[in-house]
């Protein structure tokens, strides 16, 4: 990275920008935000007949971001030759980045010859993502398998999953980092064919990583819990509707636990995955 030169550049100047951002899709999980704000502010000036620099500039930004997802387990055939959904994935992200940054350049030109600069880079981030969704068995995985109300081309648009498992997911990924990069440079010039330069520096990055998953049914263990009949229509974009009979929102029915044993023996015991790194 090259960083400016207060004394190259000459003169003072004060610099401030602001600007927000919002996202269309609302906030998509609770806890989570649509709109965020981009901020900074920068000073240079010269001092003591411009013979020393000095460059000062903070940064904060606040970015969320919000996506639907949607994603297919696959298209089996069934017993009509006809193409069904195998299984799906709709899910939401939302995440939110907040990052601070203060850079500081300090530079000493006592004459034509000799140029000191020390440069001083902080940075520190947070990246928070939730995702919330469903798993739903279909043609692969469900009790009674998928009956065809409307076919395209095909293509099974409509019907009803008998007797699927569905399983609930809550994932959490948090990123913390603190990076910061200092540099001392010196530069004589001897003529016009010889100087010397001697540069100096330090850069030190702490990260740590949270990932953690959890999955919930109405029983622990496939063939436990209560079923439902789901209702399915292609929606044309690419996915499909879906509804239901169970309330996917009542404590007293959805749990925590591993809903179709997809877990180790470990696992069923304690089906909240956690996991923590921390680099240095």
């Amino acid at each position: 990275m090259q960083t400016i030169s207060p004394l190259t550049h000459g003169e003072q100047t004060i610099a401030v920008s602001l600007r927000g951002e919002m996202n269309d899709l609302g906030s998509l999980n609770s806890g989570s935000d649509d709109t965020g704000y981009r901020g900074s502010i920068s000073y240079i000036d010269q001092f003591a007949d411009d013979t020393i620099g000095v460059a000062l500039g903070y940064a904060r930004m606040v970015s969320p971001n919000q996506e639907e997802r949607w994603q297919a387990w696959g298209y089996p055939t069934n017993d009509a030759g006809d193409s069904v959904l195998g299984g799906a994935k709709p899910f939401v992200r939302s995440s939110e980045l907040e990052r601070d940054g203060v850079l500081a350049v300090f530079e000493y030109a006592p004459n034509e010859q000799f140029t000191s600069v020390v440069d001083v880079y902080y940075t520190k981030f947070t990246d928070d993502q939730r995702l919330r969704g469903i798993e739903i068995p279909a043609a692969w995985g469900a009790n009674g398998g998928v009956t065809a109300s409307t076919t395209e081309n095909g293509l099974v648009t409509e019907g009803t999953i008998i007797g699927a498992e569905v399983v609930v997911r809550n994932d959490v990924n948090k990123r913390d980092a603190d990076s910061i990069s200092i540099g001392w440079n010196n530069k004589y010039t001897i003529n016009d064919n010889w100087s010397v330069e001697a540069d100096i520096a330090m850069s030190k990055v702490d990260r740590t990583d949270i990932g953690m998953e959890t999955y919930s049914g109405t029983g622990r263990g496939t063939g436990v819990g209560a079923v439902d009949d789901l209702g399915f229509a292609y929606n044309g974009d690419g996915g499909y509707d879906f509804t239901h009979n169970l309330d996917y929102s009542d404590p007293d029915v959805i749990k925590l636990g591993d809903p179709l044993g997809w877990g180790s023996p470990l696992c069923a015991k304690h089906p909240g995955r956690l996991y923590q790194q921390t680099r240095n």
